[in-house]
């Protein structure tokens, strides 16, 4: 199930890269023909409606762990639900984790291409030297190459490396945010040096952030009983977006203000580039944060396994310091009473 399950989360998280990186070709687009940016965002709306129509048309939602032989496992309370979550080490480390390459997504996803024009303006001393380049283009196609290179090699050296070591999940989480954070260092100073050069950097470090994301979601649904996995979805989904890529703007927008002079394009290029200098911190901190979650990852797994086996029988079983009755369903009694 681990493997079939990493395949399709490597499929679906293909959405998201490719999806950032065609925002920025397209809205780029849309800006310059329409000469005004708000059109960039008015399509958005349209293709939400479609995206809505589609699920409401050809989506079914199957029984929670059907796949698993779960799908009969009792629910419990949502206050229950939360308290196990947050007791539960190895997901809040996965989750903290995440958090952290939000956070650095959320800055980037801002502030690259304007540090990248500001850079160029500043070295030719030119508010538009920037027009002679294309690069939302080139950013947005190097974000779609770099998710998809990203997500596919993620997934596949989990599948792999999972045969030898079972945490090999957050091995691979951590060693990529390890590896990706002083290339994210070099790439935000190296627009005043070479443009292409910049770009490659650029690439590099998104393919990095992006072999994380199936194997998060993976990691995630292991170490949680189905009955507690939407809600776990919904709480790792706060977590990382309301302390990941919605604040990051903010705080990295604030730090470059108390850096740059709007008089001088070079303080306006160093200002920024200052400011981004906190995602290297924070990238490497998520790497630590994964080589956490190897610490308590089988357990966790294992405790699932167990719930999962005993909701065949009427058990008892322990999960993050919680007793969480699992009975049979009715049929399967009447199956075992029969025999």
């Amino acid at each position: 199930m681990g493997n079939a399950r990493t395949k399709v989360l490597g499929l679906f998280y293909f959405a998201a890269p490719v999806g950032s990186g065609l925002g920025f070709i397209v809205g780029s687009e849309i800006t310059r023909l329409t000469g005004s940016w708000q059109w960039s965002l008015r399509i958005t709306p349209i293709l939400g409606l479609l995206c809505i129509i589609l699920l409401s048309v050809l989506h079914s939602d199957p029984p929670r762990g059907e796949a698993e032989g779960g799908s009969h496992m009792r629910t419990t309370s949502w206050w229950l639900d939360i308290k196990s979550l947050l007791s539960n080490q190895a997901f809040m480390f996965i989750s903290c984790g995440y958090t952290c390459v939000c956070f650095v997504l959320g800055s980037l996803s801002w502030f690259a291409i304007d540090l990248i024009q500001s850079a160029l303006n500043a070295i030719n001393d030119d508010p538009s030297a920037w027009r002679n380049y294309n690069i939302p283009i080139v950013v947005g196609a190097s974000t779609c190459l770099a998710g998809i290179f990203g997500v596919l090699s993620g997934a596949k050296l989990g599948r792999y490396l999972r045969r030898w070591v079972p945490a090999a999940d957050a091995y691979v989480c951590s060693a990529s945010l390890l590896i990706c954070a002083p290339f994210l260092f070099f790439a935000l100073v190296s627009p005043s040096w070479n443009f292409y050069v910049c770009i490659v950097l650029v690439f590099i470090v998104e393919f990095l952030l992006c072999i994380t994301w199936a194997l998060v979601t993976d990691m995630t649904m292991g170490v949680v009983i189905p009955t507690r996995r939407s809600t776990a979805s919904a709480l790792q989904m706060v977590m990382s977006h309301a302390l990941g890529d919605a604040i990051s703007p903010a705080i990295v927008g604030r730090i470059a203000v108390a850096f740059t002079d709007l008089h001088s394009l070079e303080t306006q290029y160093l200002g920024l580039q200052r400011a981004l200098f906190l995602t290297a911190f924070v990238c490497a901190l998520g790497g630590f944060l994964f080589l956490m979650v190897t610490l308590y990852l089988v357990k966790a797994k294992n405790d699932v396994h167990r719930a999962i086996q005993a909701s065949q029988h009427d058990m008892v079983a322990v999960i993050s310091g919680q007793e969480i009755e699992v009975p049979a369903t009715p049929s399967s009694i009447h199956s075992e009473v029969s025999t």
